[in-house]
């Protein structure tokens, strides 16, 4: 569900590791060089006019601790752990990226974009151009480069963000399969499945995601 990175109903939360790292933050020395904000300051996680950064029953800094701990247990390194931490610090920032201009569009917080740009490892200019222009590459012309439009280029921040959140999800599935694919001699094989059932829900505002989860279970 990729959509729920750069967006959230009224009253849902983005996904809970985003808010366990903005709690921890201000106790866990493994994320003081991140300078990781409340959570309330970040776009992707402040979208409801009902605040849901804090929730009555969850513990977000315990919760921090129990992933840390099951990151060790299926074997992740603690490399491993601070390039997760990095990525999703990265897609934070990401989110609070602004833009202006009209046929020319360029981010308007360069320090927001600075700081992004170092969390994913390269400069400001290359992540900013990679946002407000579109590659237009033909046979005759594969250098062609247009500019984006100031809707685009928030589409183009938020494409961004789910792209690279699921790329994560993807390397961590494997690594789970790793985990619990080390089975005893005896050649007995063990599976966990999960199913997942959209349900139908029905939202002030409905994306042509929503659309589609919702035609499937008519």
């Amino acid at each position: 569900e990729k959509s729920r990175i750069v967006f959230q109903a009224e009253e849902e939360r983005n996904y809970h590791i985003f808010y366990q790292l903005c709690a921890a933050a201000e106790v866990d020395p493994f994320l003081g060089e991140y300078s990781l904000d409340n959570a309330s300051q970040y776009y992707y996680l402040n979208q409801s006019t009902k605040p849901c950064t804090v929730v009555d029953g969850i513990d977000d800094q315990n919760e921090w601790i129990s992933t840390l701990n099951a990151m060790e247990k299926i074997g992740i390194t603690e490399t491993e752990q601070k390039q997760i931490t990095r990525l999703l610090v990265f897609i934070l920032n990401l989110g609070n990226i602004s833009f202006e201009g009209g046929e020319k569009v360029n981010v308007s917080n360069q320090s927001t974009l600075e700081t992004t740009a170092k969390l994913f490892g390269c400069s400001a200019n290359d992540l900013e151009r990679s946002l407000v222009k579109i590659y237009r590459g033909t046979p005759a012309d594969p250098n062609l480069v247009g500019n984006n439009n100031l809707e685009a280029s928030f589409d183009a921040r938020d494409a961004f963000a789910k792209s690279a959140y699921a790329y994560l999800f993807d390397w961590l599935v494997a690594k789970v399969n790793i985990a619990f694919g080390n089975q005893p001699k005896s050649g007995t094989i063990s599976d966990i499945g999960v199913l997942d059932i959209f349900g139908f829900e029905f939202f002030q505002y409905n994306s042509f995601e929503q659309l589609c989860i919702n035609f499937c279970n008519e």
